[in-house]
Formats: structure tokens, sequence, C-alpha cells
């Protein structure tokens, strides 16, 4: 066989820069997609067409190594006119494509979120260099003209890396430390749940002390301690009310070297200092704040709710916390992390509600929400003082089988039901005592017949219409017959308290701002918010005096972070109707 000739041309420097470019960008293109993997089910879903994402994941990897193949081809400055032209051809529908898919990453990453390239990438990178560098090897690198010398200075390279990175895989990972958290959420049961996430996987647990007795309590799934990178830790109200609690660890270890050398397997360790934790059920005119919609925008939340320099006594967390929910560490950075800093690190106590957004997403798919953060279920209620908060959860697309939500999880219109009978089971409070309902998306109560997406009415056909009217009446009647005078939330992104006609005045409905206020969050194309606006959130602060309550709302606009610029919202003075024990 004739020895391949190559031309001594040097190729043009312009052409080759732009070659390297659009060759980076197929190549970036797999990793990213791969690194979202929200990608799996957002273009499954909205095409209809089963398993097309994981075809299109493929393609791009097909895409990348024709991409480098090119670019070699070039450089080297091959002989065969008809061979470059088809490759150039080629390679210009390949940049073509590649764009494409960087245009379809930067959708994914706007509907989705970016931050799963921080936590993903080095763990995604090695597979792609895989499964781009073997062919890559395979056909590119036996052609590559290189002198016998600098081959086999770059193979010793390569080699090197590849045993190091081996080594370096089986070292001790270090000692874990806390990602998120905590965050003290109040059951409903007689417990609160301390949440708090690490970077590795251990066993969590909390000390403290009660009534002269070092106590300490592990996170469990039924009778087994639970080892993850998420914990939450069920305590009794009574022991850690307005008592301090500090977070620990037992180190798990896994790999060839977890049992070489007892003294350094299953260590204990502290994570952070003890926190003073301020809950307590007999505040009289207590102070809550109302959070809901930042959608991973926690530096702006932050700084509205720093805003009103005060520390509240409880704080009720509304729902949408993470666009679509790709990975555990959206858990961890967005509800766990998010939830600490709107509590102050843990020292303020909190309820949970979920949002239409906690059931995106294919993490979503494989896990509990309320079992990851400790809850028993996602409708219960919770006592402070003379307030009933009860939790309604309005989930989403709970009429349409083909939507975010998982068939495991929820049983079409059955899920709302089964709420609807335990919300019908409830009886009035008694005395001195008000009942507050917190939902996400109070679509129940809409004056039009339940035309939220919560309900997913678009999609419904005329029975299921009728049905949810049916059981919307029932929701509204129940709300009159237990005497609520009060429903905060989130959802609608805006700032405002309103008396629907309905409840014929004996109810005011208060939606808490969130992510954007009232102007929204970006441009929209369709349904697909493509350009990201300044960030901007709204929290709420609600007072409570004797017979009324003052609303006041700040809003954070700006830079992400710590600067920017805080409004004030409008205040309202809203009036406690009757007492439910002098409703006639």
């Amino acid at each position: 066989m004739a020895k391949r000739e190559f031309s001594k041309k040097r190729p043009n420097r312009i052409v080759a820069l732009v070659m390297y470019l659009f060759t980076i960008s197929s190549i970036a293109a797999p990793v990213i997609q791969w690194a979202f993997k929200v990608g799996w089910v957002f273009i499954d879903h909205e095409t209809k067409i089963e398993g097309l994402a994981q075809i299109v994941f493929f393609v791009m990897i097909a895409n990348a190594i024709f991409a480098i193949y090119a670019l070699v081809r070039y450089c080297s400055g091959w002989r065969s006119k008809i061979g470059n032209i088809v490759v150039t051809v080629l390679f210009v529908l390949s940049s073509l494509l590649g764009i494409l898919f960087q245009i379809m990453n930067y959708i994914c990453s706007v509907i989705a979120r970016p931050a799963p390239l921080t936590y993903s990438l080095p763990q995604t990178v090695p597979w792609v260099v895989a499964l781009i560098g073997v062919p890559f090897l395979l056909l590119v690198w036996s052609r590559l003209d290189m002198k016998k010398t600098s081959r086999k200075v770059i193979s010793g390279v390569l080699a090197l890396s590849f045993v190091a990175t081996m080594v370096l895989s089986l070292a001790d990972p270090g000692k874990p430390k806390l990602l998120a958290g905590p965050v003290v959420l109040d059951t409903g049961t007689g417990e609160y749940s301390i949440v708090f996430a690490t970077d590795k996987e251990t066993q969590g647990f909390v000390r403290y002390s009660y009534s002269g007795k070092e106590k300490e309590r592990y996170s469990t799934d039924t009778v087994l301690r639970r080892i993850g990178k998420i914990h939450a830790i069920r305590v009794p109200r009574e022991e850690l009310e307005n008592n301090s609690y500090s977070l620990w660890v037992r180190e798990v270890k896994y790999g060839l070297i977890a049992h070489v050398g007892k003294a350094n397997y299953g260590k204990m360790l502290q994570l952070g200092d003890a926190v003073n934790f301020k809950g307590s059920r007999e505040i009289e005119n207590p102070k809550i704040m109302a959070l809901s919609d930042w959608h991973e925008q926690m530096p702006t939340m932050k700084r509205a709710v720093d805003a009103f320099n005060v520390e509240p006594d409880l704080v009720l967390l509304l729902g949408d916390y993470v666009n679509y929910y790709a990975d555990e560490a959206d858990v961890v950075s967005c509800i766990i992390g998010g939830a600490s800093e709107a509590t102050f690190g843990g020292k303020i106590p909190a309820i949970f509600v979920r949002g239409n957004h906690e059931v995106r997403g294919n993490y979503m798919g494989l896990q509990d929400i309320d079992r990851l953060l400790g809850l028993d279920k996602l409708y219960y209620e919770a006592e402070r003082g003379n307030y009933i908060f009860t939790v309604l959860d309005s989930a989403e697309s709970e009429w349409d089988s083909d939507a975010w939500e998982h068939e495991d999880q929820y049983t079409g219109a059955d899920y709302l039901a089964r709420q609807l009978d335990w919300f019908e089971s409830l009886k009035p409070a008694d005395g001195d005592k008000y009942r507050i309902v917190l939902i996400h998306d109070r679509w129940f109560a809409h004056e039009s017949g339940g035309t939220s997406e919560a309900a997913g009415y678009i999609n419904m056909s005329e029975t299921d219409k009728l049905l949810n009217k049916s059981m919307q009446k029932r929701y509204q009647d129940e709300l009159l017959k237990l005497g609520v005078h009060l429903t905060i939330s989130g959802h609608s992104h805006s700032y405002h308290a309103s008396t629907p006609e309905w409840a014929n005045s004996t109810l005011t409905q208060i939606e808490d701002g969130g992510r954007g206020s009232v102007s929204g969050t970006g441009k929209s194309i369709g349904k697909l918010t493509i350009i990201p606006a300044t960030p901007e959130f709204t929290a709420t602060l609600l007072t409570f005096q004797g017979e009324s309550m003052q609303m006041q709302g700040k809003r954070a606009s700006g830079p992400s972070g710590k600067h920017g610029n805080i409004h004030d919202m409008e205040s309202f003075v809203i009036t406690k109707v009757p007492k439910p024990s002098e409703i006639v």
C-alpha cells in the first residue's frame, strides 16, 4: 500500500480558527445537554415522541466526532480535492447543526436553569470524553501527521493522565461539608423536621440537650437510618422550641479503601456551629414572612427579606423554588439552601407548601418531595399561637395524565378529591383561634371556575370541566363553613390583596409577590421564556395585631446578589372577620 502523502501547504489560519470554534461548539453541545438532563423530559414531553431526547443526544455525539475528524483533515492538509470538498460541505452542515444544538441548550438552560452545569460537568465530562475520545483515537489519531517523538510524548501524557485519574478516584475524598441548610419545617404532627444537605453521602443526625439529657436523633427512612446527601431529622416540638441544636454526620465511605484502617472509618463530625432555634407556638401577635416563587433567585430573595430588618416568628414557604428539577442538587441548592437563607440559617420555623414546579423535571419523577423533607404528606395543619395554618397542595395538571406529574405520585383528579375529603373532615376552629389556608395556586377560589394551570383546565374534557367546577364549589363552601378569613398563596408572581365576590366579604385572599413582582420575568415566545429579565423579588411581611393585620412588601431589584435597589410596596391593613364562634 502506498504511503499517504500530506500537503506541505499551510491551511488558512482564519478558516482554521473558524473550524476550531465550530468544533468546540459541537463538542460542548452533548456535554451541556447531558449535564442539564432536564431536556430528557422536556423535549420528549413537548414533542410527544418518546425517546427523542436520547436520539438527539447521540446525534450530538456523532456530530462532534465528525467535526473533530473534519478539523484534523483540514489542518493536516490531506490531498484529495473531491474528498476535501465533501468534507467541507459536510462540515458546514455539521456546524449549522451544532449551532442548532447550542440554541436548544440555551433554551433548555433558560426554561430549566444553568446551575446544573456547575455540579454536573465534573461527572459529565469523563463520560462524554470517553464517548468522543474513543472514536477519535480510532478514526483520527493514527492519521495525524506527527513525528514519532511527538506521538510518543502525547501518548505518554494521555496514559499518565488516565492512571493519575484512576489513582485519585481511589483517594479519600476528604471530610463531608455542609452544602445547604439547616431549615426547620413544622410537619403538623407534633414534630419538627430539621433538613440539611452534605456534599457526600453520610448518616445525618442532630444533637441537643433537653431536660438535662443529651439527645441524638438520626435521619431515617421508616426504621432505617438514611444514608445520603439530604438529611431530614424529626424532633418533637417541645424538645426543640427555644432550644439550640447542632448538625452532625457519620462518615460513610465506599470503594477499595473504605475498610482500610478502622480509625479512618465512620468518624462523626459536627457541621458548623450550634443553632439557637427561636421557634415558639405561643406567640400572641406574630410577624410572619410569606415567600414563594423565587425560581432559583435566592440572592435576590434574601435581599428582599433582609430589607425588612426583622427576624419573623414564622416563615411561610409557598412553592416554586426551582423551574425544573434535573438533579438532587436542585433540591439542595434551591429548596434547602433557599429556605435556610429565608429562615436565617434554621433559626426560624417554616411551613412548607409545594408549588406546581415541584412536580417538574425527571428527578422529581423518582422522588417524593415530602419524604425528602421529612413530611408525612403535603396537605396538613400546623398551629402557632391562636392561628391554625391549613396547608393545601394545588399540585399541577392533575387532570392531564400526559403532563409533568408522574402517575406513581398522582392518580388524576383522585388526588385532589382525597385532599378535598380530608379538608371537608376538618372542624371549625374553637374559641379565639383563626384558620389561615396556605396554598401555592388558589385555583379553587377563582371567580371564573378554575381556569388556572394547576387544574390543567385547558386540557380538560367537558366532563372534567364540570367535575372541576363541582370540586371548586365544594372547596369554596368548605372555606366558608370553616370560617376561614384569610388565604395566602403564590403562583401569580404578584403582590395583591382581594376579597372574592363568592365569599360575601368574609374572606381576604393574599398573593405574596415572588420573582418579578407584578411585571413578569422576561420576554416570551409562546409559552417559553427565552430572555431572562433583571432579577426582581417581592417578599411579604404580615404583622398580626389584635383584630387586624398589616401587609407589607419589599421588592429587591437590580443585579443579582448583594447589590441593587429596594422598593417599598403598598401596605394594606386588613381587618379580621368575626371569630368562627361568633358567625351566625
